[in-house]
């Protein structure tokens, strides 16, 4: 979902993008190991993008970095909470992946 529908995804209101987010650390915590993969999956890629494009120390150039940006400064609290969660996986339950 990050990888293909990146854009379309960022250009969303935060609203909706924070309920998509939302949804994908839910599906962190899931027991199908299918799901929590994807869900992973589509994180790292966030948070790559992210990096990538943002906490380099320049100001970001592309419309979809403008967009992620904006919408950390509406919910600064996002990347956090996933590591919260990720961290709270790792540590206190049995995960197979």
């Amino acid at each position: 979902m990050f990888s293909s529908h990146f854009v379309f995804i960022l250009n969303l209101d935060t609203n909706t993008f924070m309920h998509i987010v939302g949804s994908l650390e839910s599906g962190l915590k899931g027991l199908d190991t299918n799901i929590s993969s994807q869900c992973a999956s589509a994180v790292d890629n966030l948070a790559a993008f992210y990096f990538n494009n943002i906490t380099m120390g320049e100001a970001p150039t592309s419309p979809a970095a403008i967009n992620l940006a904006r919408h950390i400064v509406d919910c600064p609290s996002l990347f956090p909470e996933i590591l919260k969660t990720l961290f709270e996986i790792v540590l206190f339950e049995d995960c197979g992946n």
